[in-house]
């Protein structure tokens, strides 16, 4: 059985802005559209070497020749696996870029109200870290991100 390299991946795959492409028609391979086909998470995957693989995984892997644990989107678009949008990273980085979540109800990503006050709170190196409690939205919002830019550094998300 052959084993995913970066050389196997060169043989089978074009690498053009952002997708790869079959180099060699056969049986169920398209050479008109990009390989693979959306999954329900909104990733590109493909059926290579009798397994399920994420697309943007194979870019990097043939642009870097290796696999890092987690490979993060910069601008968090799971569709854009453009090279230059696609970065190693820890489990806790690749969060650090999260976007807002889906309950938030300040619209602030780190704020949340509670008794009248808006709460800063934001995660780092595992741990929750308060940031403080104000009484205006956008001096919470100035705290978080102010603490992201000086943390998070790369990864600083404030969407």
């Amino acid at each position: 059985m052959k084993t995913l390299t970066k050389e196997l991946l060169q043989e089978l795959f074009e690498y053009k802005e952002g997708n790869l492409w079959w180099k060699e028609q056969k049986i169920n391979r398209r050479l008109d559209k990009p390989v693979g086909s959306v999954n329900i998470n909104g990733r590109r995957t493909v059926w290579l070497l009798k397994k399920n693989y994420l697309v943007h995984r194979l870019i990097f892997l043939i642009n870097h020749g290796y696999l890092p644990a987690l490979i993060d989107h910069i601008d968090r678009n799971p569709l854009n696996n453009k090279i230059e949008n696609l970065r190693p990273a820890t489990r806790e980085e690749n969060n650090r870029n999260a976007k807002k979540r889906k309950d938030n109800v300040t619209g602030v990503k780190g704020v949340y109200l509670y008794k009248g006050k808006f709460i800063a709170h934001i995660r780092f190196k595992g741990k929750q870290n308060y940031l403080g409690s104000f009484s205006t939205i956008e001096e919470a919002k100035q705290r978080v991100e102010h603490f992201r830019e000086k943390y998070h550094k790369d990864f600083a998300n404030n969407g």
